[in-house]
Parts: C-alpha cells; sequence; structure tokens
C-alpha cells in the first residue's frame, strides 16, 4: 500500500512539472505581426517567422499561435495589427517557454 502512496506523489509531480528558475534558457528572436492579445489569459496570438537560436538552428518554422507572455510591461506593448520584436525563452527542459523583451514599432 505504501508504495501506492509514493507512485501517486510521484506521478502528481510530474504532471505539475513547472521549469525551475535555476534551469537554463534558450533564447530566439522572435519577429512578427501580433493577430490577438488576451490580456486576462496573459496570452497573444503572434504569427511569426521561423524561431533559430544563435547559431542559426530552426527550432520553430514560421506559424500563427500562442505564447505566453510573463512580463505585464510587454503585455501592454502589444497591439493587433503591429509589427513586434521580442525574444521567446525556452528552458533546457522543452517546456514553458514564453515571450519577453517585447520591443514595439
Amino acid at each position: 500500500m505504501k508504495w501506492l502512496a509514493a507512485a501517486v506523489l510521484l506521478l502528481s509531480a510530474c504532471a505539475g512539472r513547472r521549469p525551475l528558475e535555476s534551469e537554463p534558457v534558450s533564447r530566439y528572436p522572435l519577429e512578427g505581426k501580433v493577430v490577438r492579445v488576451d490580456a486576462e489569459r496573459k496570452v497573444a496570438m503572434i504569427q511569426h517567422g521561423p524561431l533559430a537560436d544563435a547559431q542559426g538552428e530552426v527550432w520553430m518554422p514560421p506559424m500563427t499561435m500562442e505564447f505566453l507572455v510573463k512580463d505585464p510591461v510587454d503585455l501592454v506593448k502589444l497591439r493587433k495589427g503591429e509589427t513586434i520584436r521580442g525574444t521567446v525563452f525556452r528552458p533546457a527542459s522543452g517546456y514553458g517557454y514564453w515571450l519577453g523583451e517585447v520591443k514595439a514599432p
């Protein structure tokens, strides 16, 4: 019975895994057009070009997708229809990417 309780605790811990603050983070420059902003959910839908690292390795092809915007200062810079530049941050685990360092025109 103890093993069952341990298994349940382990599975619940894995399901709610969040990136560690000390975890290495990759950075990908982004340029794109704001399609929609949902301030309540803290997300923005961006139509963007390819996301590549400093060595030019493409992590994500061009597409339109939602990004979490953690910093409220960045969120208020996003306006529907505007072209923006920013940085997509991706923890080494690959879980929980977000948009930051937003520069609006």
